[in-house]
C-alpha cells in the first residue's frame, strides 16, 4: 500500500479554461472545489499544525493536503 503512494503520479488533463480567483483554495491535483476538513491523523498532522497548516481532502480526486489557516480565514462563508 506504502508503494503505491510513491508511483502515485497522476496527471491531470483539462480541456477547458479553469477560472481562478484570488485567495480560492483548490485541489493541488485537480483544481476542484470540493474540499472538505481532514480528520488530524499521525505525527505529521501534529508537525503541520504546529506550523499552522490544517489537513483538507478532496472529495473528486482523494487528494489529502495541507492547508495554512490565514488562508482558510479569507474564504467567504455562504
Amino acid at each position: 500500500m506504502g508503494v503505491r503512494f510513491l508511483l502515485d503520479c497522476a496527471q491531470v488533463q483539462v480541456h477547458r479554461k479553469i477560472d481562478i480567483k484570488p485567495g480560492e483554495i483548490r485541489c493541488p491535483r485537480c483544481f476542484g472545489t470540493d474540499l472538505v476538513p481532514s480528520l488530524p491523523r499521525g505525527i505529521m498532522d501534529a508537525l503541520m499544525l504546529h506550523f499552522r497548516r490544517v489537513p483538507r481532502h478532496c472529495r473528486f480526486c482523494e487528494k489529502r493536503f495541507y492547508v495554512h489557516e490565514d488562508d482558510l480565514s479569507k474564504i467567504p462563508q455562504p
